[in-house]
């Protein structure tokens, strides 16, 4: 399958997916050379944090490039929260098992546990709320 972008759609999509990016890239410049995560495991909460909120911010994004902006209702506002937290947690479920099949298959030990996946997800969660939250309430009010 052939995928037709030009070069104008694909500068948008790099434009949208910028900040998703830039924590990925940095997540595996602490994890894989340095391990980080094993020396300061409190570092996995700031990055599953940022992480969400850049997962946010890109939803906020594509929404405003596919359907205009987000539209000022109360209705709305809370679809659109409730929407860009859905797509943080498919994304954060979706992290979680790229995790888990990368200690399976590499023996990376990335995850430490029950109790570290759910605290992934949850501040990947907390994340995409607060970043969700600010660009519908907080951002769309100061006319920005």
């Amino acid at each position: 399958m052939r995928i037709n972008m030009s070069y104008s759609e694909f500068k948008k999509l790099f434009f949208i997916l910028r900040f998703p990016i830039v924590v990925f890239t940095l997540d595996k410049l602490i994890n894989i050379p340095f391990d980080l995560y094993k020396m300061f495991p409190l570092l996995d909460i700031p990055m599953h944090f940022i992480g969400g909120a850049s997962i946010a911010v890109s939803a906020v994004l594509w929404w405003r490039y596919k359907c205009g902006s987000l539209k000022t209702a109360k209705i709305n506002k809370i679809f659109s929260l409730l929407w860009i937290i859905g797509i943080v947690s498919f994304t954060a479920i979706v992290w979680e098992f790229y995790e888990f099949a990368s200690d399976y298959f590499f023996h990376t030990e990335w995850q430490f546990g029950s109790a570290d996946v759910v605290g992934d997800m949850f501040f990947g969660l907390a994340g995409g709320g607060a970043a969700g939250w600010y660009k519908i309430y907080r951002h769309n009010n100061t006319g920005k």
